[in-house]
């Protein structure tokens, strides 16, 4: 009996499933419909020392990319930035100057998408010779110092600066220098400042981003001298000539500051 429960009518049971099959699909696909999803993805590179050797410098021309997937709606929250590795390799490095960018699913979310594409699919390597430059370091006195006080010196350790990088950011610098507030003070004073960096027109540069020094801070020390106002005072010898008679003297300037 239980034998022909499965035997007849075998070709309706087989159909019924599809059917049931079909049905189930068609209810996933209209309440959970895949869609394509984008993210945002920084973009990594390794082998980072491949230029070394060559004494070379490397910039590529992005920092990240966009990964596209396809996904279901209702796992769509699942999938974040993090669930990807976007990264290119500098030893694919051809004479093209580009190199292929390659994405990672992470975290098991393979199993929640499909189709991942990356954008662009290669970027741009700049390759430089480096370049090492030395330059004397310069002060900038900012502010006034407590009246009756005036700077005497400014020493600064080292005097000398190094810098390192590509050809091109080491060619924007024309000078090197540091920025010493004295306004107000009244005694020697020593500190450590920041190097400044400055162009041909003077002005400061902020984006020297592979740019190294030899050292980044400067250690200074000014010396100060104490003003003392002095009258200055006239004597007269001596008898003026014949018909003359001597009334007065003037002295300018009538003071003078010594230290």
């Amino acid at each position: 009996m239980m034998k022909r429960f499965f035997t007849d009518n075998l070709w309706l049971k087989v159909l019924s499933l599809l059917i049931a099959l079909l049905l189930w699909l068609l209810v996933v696909n209209v309440s959970h419909p895949e869609v394509t999803d984008t993210k945002t993805v920084p973009l990594e590179v390794e082998n980072q020392s491949a230029f070394e050797s060559q004494n070379k410098s490397w910039e590529i021309d992005r920092t990240s990319v966009t990964v596209s997937y396809s996904v279901r709606t209702n796992s769509r929250s699942m999938i974040s930035a993090s669930d990807f590795h976007a990264y290119v390799d500098l030893k694919d490095y051809s004479i093209t100057g580009s190199v292929p960018i390659y994405v990672d699913v992470l975290n098991d979310k393979d199993e929640l998408i499909g189709d991942v594409t990356v954008r662009p699919t290669v970027t741009r390597v700049i390759i430089e010779n480096i370049q090492e430059k030395k330059f004397e370091i310069k002060h900038t006195l900012t502010g006034t110092p407590k009246n009756g006080y005036k700077v005497s010196s400014v020493i600064m350790s080292p005097e000398y600066v190094y810098l390192s990088g590509p050809e091109s950011e080491i060619g924007r610098v024309s000078s090197v220098g540091i920025n010493i507030n004295v306004e107000g003070i009244s005694q020697n004073e020593d500190g450590v400042s920041d190097l400044v960096y400055y162009d041909a027109n003077g002005n400061e540069l902020y984006d020297l981003k592979n740019v190294s020094a030899s050292t980044s801070a400067l250690h200074y020390a000014v010396t100060l001298y104490k003003e003392k106002s002095v009258n200055l005072l006239s004597s007269v010898t001596g008898t003026p000539a014949a018909g003359y008679q001597y009334e007065s003297t003037a002295v300018s300037p009538a003071s003078v500051e010594l230290a």
